[in-house]
């Protein structure tokens, strides 16, 4: 039904503006939000905890498998009305003498990304499964993957053992210890890398600094490739970033990270409460890295 003032359409029956010239920018939010002109729309974008390194009595474990990454349009605001749980995964514990814990999961309106497998920390043992599964160690298998990619094969290496790299969201981890790339997202106004699997000491005990995105192993006193999963340079994960931990030599394995929880829509001014709210051209981004709640104002 068209809305009048004074006998002249204001609102039509498509719910769009009609004979409007201006209106204050307080105004224009309010419309917009209610759905006249065009419902706003909600993406959200979720990942789960990296899953932790093994560590198989101070030798060589397999790398944690990154957090799973999703992305979603949920639909219009006015649909989330009042305040909406946020929970963000948490990382996987990197065990001594043990293989390593899965992340957790990380939900929001609706929506859940999984958390990345532990990387074996048991001769023989196979890597953990989730999102993205955690690298094997010695002679086992790489985890199967739910949502992404498996962690590395592993083939013993004399006593000290060798262990996969742990899968990404965007490739798997390899028996050279390299851990698989994680998803770029710009939603933050750079690009960031996502559910990156942890390194590993891999066959022939090559050093497994150079996943993607896993941090970087010395290897002849050079620093190979640089951020998001643990590398065995004792560097962890990138905070937030879902990527899994890193197994040492001989050494306490490297962190894997927590997970975390995008939300965004175009406005110019903000709709909602809860995160840190910033602006990233047209539109309004809510970064969440512990729990909380989305709250539609």
């Amino acid at each position: 039904m068209a809305i009048k003032v004074s006998n002249t359409t204001v609102i039509n029956d498509s719910r769009a503006l009609q004979n409007i010239a201006s209106v204050d920018s307080t105004t224009a939010a309010s419309i917009t939000a209610a759905g006249v002109g065009g419902a706003v729309e909600l993406e959200i974008f979720l990942v789960g905890g990296g899953g932790g390194a093994g560590n198989p009595n101070g030798k060589i474990g397999g790398g944690g498998g990154g957090g799973g990454v999703k992305q979603y349009n949920v639909g219009a605001i006015t649909n989330f009305t009042g305040g909406n749980s946020i929970v963000i995964g948490s990382a996987g514990g990197r065990n001594s003498n043990n293989s390593g814990d899965n992340g957790g999961s990380s939900t929001g309106l609706g929506q859940t990304a999984l958390g990345g497998g532990g990387g074996s920390g048991v001769a023989g043992t196979n890597g953990k499964s989730g999102a993205n599964g955690g690298g094997g160690c010695s002679n086992a298998s790489g985890g199967s993957a739910t949502a992404g990619y498996p962690g590395g094969n592993a083939i013993s290496y004399s006593t000290d053992r060798a262990g996969g790299g742990g899968g990404g969201a965007a490739a798997p981890g390899d028996e050279q210890g390299r851990g698989g790339a994680g998803v770029v997202n710009l939603w933050l106004g750079h690009p960031v890398q996502y559910g990156g699997g942890g390194c590993a000491w891999g066959t022939g005990r090559t050093i497994g600094g150079r996943g993607y995105p896993g941090y970087a192993a010395y290897q002849n006193g050079r620093q190979q490739v640089q951020q998001g999963g643990g590398g065995v340079d004792g560097r962890n994960a990138t905070t937030n970033s879902g990527g899994g931990g890193g197994s040492q030599f001989q050494s306490q394995n490297s962190a894997a990270a927590a997970g975390i929880v995008l939300i965004r829509y175009k406005s110019s001014s903000n709709l909602a409460t809860g995160g840190t709210i910033t602006t990233q051209g047209a539109y309004k981004v809510h970064t969440f890295t512990s729990n909380g709640t989305f709250t539609v104002t």
